[in-house]
C-alpha cells in the first residue's frame, strides 16, 4: 500500500531535458516526465493510440511525441495531433500535479483537488547549504 496523498520526489531537475522524456514508477503508476511549454509535465506513460509507453518517445516543441505512431501529448494529458489522423476520439490521460523545486521534480500521485505545493517538505540544506549545518557546540 502506498501513501498517494503526498509528494514524492519523481527525478533531479537536469534529469528532466527539454527533449527527451523520463519514464518512472511511483506509487506504483508508471508516469512521464518531461518539459513542455509552461515547464515540467507529468502523465501517465501510456500512450491512449496503441498503448506504448510514451517515455520512449521524445519531445517536439514543448509536447510530449509518442514514438510508436506519432501521436503528440499536450501537457495537459489530450492528444494534440497525430500525422494523418484525427484526434479528436482518443481519450485524455491522467495528468499528475508537478513543481519543481529546491532541484528536484515532486509529483503527487494521489488526488489533484488536495495537491498543494505549500505541503512540500522545506529543504533548507537545498537553499541554505552553509547555514543548515549545526556543529556540537552549538547545539548545547
Amino acid at each position: 500500500m502506498h501513501i498517494r496523498n503526498s509528494w514524492y520526489v519523481a527525478a533531479t531537475s537536469d534529469e528532466v531535458s527539454a527533449d527527451k522524456p523520463l519514464g518512472r514508477r511511483i506509487c506504483n503508476e508508471a508516469m512521464v516526465f518531461f518539459r513542455g511549454a509552461d515547464g515540467v509535465a507529468a502523465l501517465e506513460d501510456f500512450c491512449p493510440h496503441r498503448g506504448a509507453p510514451l517515455s520512449l518517445g521524445f519531445v517536439r516543441e514543448g509536447s510530449l511525441v509518442c514514438g510508436y505512431h506519432g501521436l503528440t501529448m499536450g501537457c495537459e494529458g489530450k492528444a494534440v495531433s497525430m500525422p494523418g489522423q484525427r484526434v479528436g476520439g482518443f481519450p485524455a490521460i491522467r495528468r499528475f500535479p508537478v513543481a519543481e523545486r529546491y532541484g528536484f521534480i515532486w509529483v503527487w500521485p494521489g488526488d489533484p483537488a488536495q495537491a498543494d505545493v505549500a505541503a512540500i517538505p522545506h529543504l533548507d540544506w537545498a537553499v541554505n547549504p552553509a547555514g543548515s549545518i549545526t556543529s556540537p557546540a552549538t547545539i548545547a
